[in-house]
């Protein structure tokens, strides 16, 4: 999948602290004073994460899985010295197949200097060809620090900006009339959207004469626009225990509600949840796991003075972006490996060890750990999208999934039908019916200063949701631009082409007076984009995007 010709930077042995006598007594004493992390101790806290998910319904897998799972890391009884967890290992931490994966690797992880980024990418016909070459190319990448220091955060995500109009910003409290443009009973207010016809996420919405916002306490409130009112307030916070909870599973740390969209008398609630998991028994840095949710609750708000929540849903991974289109939600998240738990070093001989540690995991991963699901009260969660609905990119661009979903407003079930591609919506453009996702090679965060790119390319993934109410976005093609897209402004739309404006050089390491480009991209009808004209450096090297 990628083309590279030679290890990378550093690929000779780790340093040894032995050759600095100082060195070698302090971290002598060190590991003396520290007691060892238990095998069995890093697979519980594994499998306690792996079990939020099902909630009440697994308690008894629970433990004759931590039963099991811990007799098979005893057996294996390897003492990871100077290692420390970030969340867990891998269940499936040996076996044939991870046998045949590692034995495959080269010494040191892929080094990101040498691959030539590409724009196509690949799909599969079932789980087990999707997640079988998943092993293998996350293998080939994961390091001595799993996925990287920011793993799960796509480097400048970009997610909806909520930008105010002078008149929707206005606070009714001021006693200011939130004005209207056409039928009373449609108009909404409250977001300045990119693209006419589609409607953007917002903390508040006017439709008509109400408001709908949010009181800073989790409800819902409606206002009347014309006496100021308070018409109703509605709790729509996930309670403490709405997912279930299983004896010793990640307590929920944060919760909140602050996005909606409104039409016809139904409101979709966009929130957030994060869990955290206990440090692991042993482990010196008390590192404490975390996993993201975003939450989806649908109500019923036909009836302003009696509102109803219909549904709630969370699903796995944070939302990037939501819009409303023909009373369909086009919904896009990005979600990581939450479960599937990485090693971190913490002296430079412990460097290999976590390294192998790290590829086992990845090697021994399941679709479940690439693939996020959604989850109601006391159900088993199902996937967010079908195994043969994710795209793969064929020059890898890190773990995290984005993913491309749609359904009714009107909906009382959220019943989700999507497409992914595994990629980080580092920039995503979203029109009436194209959906735009921008994707590069993958380099590890702590790298990023150290390593040296020249000729950085950007490649673009474009989808379509013109298939129709109750279709999946289908892809459409994938093509190359030079240097990167640092916004979802970035994008724009020129008759049935794709308009791109990038700016040389990384996303990270942007000089303020650069080249900036601008490229239009066009399906070619067999999986590539076509540039079909570029004008290059509009700027004369003095602009910035």
């Amino acid at each position: 999948m990628n083309e590279h010709t030679e290890p990378g930077p550093g690929s000779g042995p780790p340093a040894d602290d032995g050759d600095d006598p100082t060195l070698a007594a302090a971290g002598a004493r060190l590991r003396e004073q520290t007691a060892p992390i238990a095998p069995t101790a890093v697979e519980v806290a594994a499998l306690r994460r792996r079990s939020r998910r099902l909630g009440g319904l697994a308690a008894g897998s629970l433990v004759a899985a931590l039963l099991f799972g811990g007799l098979a890391v005893a057996r294996g009884g390897n003492d990871d010295g100077g290692t420390t967890t970030a969340g867990g290992a891998s269940t499936a931490d040996g076996g044939p197949k991870v046998d045949q994966v590692i034995a495959g690797l080269a010494r040191q992880p892929i080094d990101p200097t040498k691959v030539k980024l590409v724009s196509s990418v690949s799909t599969f016909a079932d789980c087990d060809a999707l997640i079988g070459d998943l092993r293998r190319v996350g293998a080939e990448h994961v390091g001595s620090r799993g996925f990287g220091a920011f793993f799960g955060i796509p480097y400048g995500a970009v997610a909806d900006r909520e930008a105010y109009s002078e008149t929707a910003g206005a606070s009714p409290a001021g006693g200011q009339a939130l004005p209207r443009t056409g039928p009373a009973d449609e108009s909404t207010l409250g977001t300045n959207v990119q693209v006419e016809g589609v409607d953007e996420l917002d903390h508040v919405k006017a439709v008509g004469t109400l408001i709908y916002d949010f009181d800073g306490r989790g409800n819902l409130r409606i206002t009347d626009g014309t006496s100021l009112a308070v018409r109703s307030t509605l709790d729509v916070t996930p309670g403490a225990n709405d997912q279930g909870s299983t004896p010793g599973a990640m307590p929920r740390m944060y919760r909140s509600v602050d996005q909606l969209l409104v039409a016809k008398g139904r409101a979709v609630v966009f929130g957030t949840e994060v869990e955290t998991s206990a440090p692991v028994k042993g482990d010196p840095s008390a590192t404490q796991a975390s996993t993201s949710y975003l939450t989806v609750t649908s109500v019923d708000v036909s009836d302003p003075a009696k509102p109803a929540i219909t549904d709630r849903v969370r699903v796995e991974g944070s939302l990037v972006s939501a819009r409303l289109v023909g009373g369909q939600v086009r919904l896009v998240t990005t979600s990581d490996m939450a479960d599937l738990g990485f090693v971190l070093p913490t002296t430079p001989t412990s460097v290999a060890k976590a390294l192998d540690r790290n590829r086992r995991s990845v090697a021994g991963s399941s679709a479940a750990d690439w693939i996020p699901d959604y989850q109601r009260t006391d159900e088993a969660p199902k996937p967010l999208v079908p195994c043969d609905r994710v795209h793969v990119p064929d020059t890898f661009a890190g773990v995290a999934m984005t993913s491309m979903v749609t359904f009714p407003l009107a909906a009382d079930r959220f019943e989700p039908v999507g497409t992914s591609i595994l990629a980080p919506a580092t920039t995503l453009y979203s029109g009436v019916d194209k959906v735009a996702i921008s994707s590069e090679v993958w380099v590890d965060p702590v790298d990023r200063d150290r390593l040296k790119f020249d000729d950085w390319k950007t490649a673009v993934h474009e989808f379509t949701f013109a298939g129709g109410k109750g279709a999946a976005p289908t892809y459409e093609g994938s093509g190359l631009v030079d240097g990167s897209t640092l916004s979802q402004f970035a994008f724009g739309e020129v008759g049935d082409s794709l308009a791109v404006v990038s700016a040389d050089g990384t996303p990270w390491g942007q000089d303020p007076s650069v080249g900036v480009d601008l490229t239009l991209l066009t399906p070619d009808g067999k999986g590539g984009m076509a540039t079909t004209s570029k004008l290059a450096d509009l700027s004369d090297g003095k602009g910035a995007v």
